[in-house]
């Protein structure tokens, strides 16, 4: 199992909502196909073809379960 996908991984389960590092997100993200579109301060914001786009903000090393949550509604 690749980096990759052991991150999407974590970002899909329920159980380790609080837990995800900022880059094990936008990991997650680009392997399900989002690609970086704007950000150069403390907020990236990640689209996809389809014109889903999520905007996550980079402030330590973990983001907020929220934003957790609105990947994983993205990706399901």
């Amino acid at each position: 199992m690749s980096k990759a996908d052991k991150a999407l991984a974590k970002v899909m389960d329920p159980a380790k909502t609080r837990n995800v590092r900022f880059d094990e997100a936008t990991l997650a993200l680009v392997r399900a196909g989002f690609v970086w579109d704007l950000g150069s301060g403390s907020h990236q914001v990640y689209r996809h073809n389809d014109g889903r786009r999520i905007c996550l903000p980079c402030h330590g090393t973990e983001i907020k379960p929220a934003y957790v949550k609105q990947i994983r509604e993205l990706l399901t």
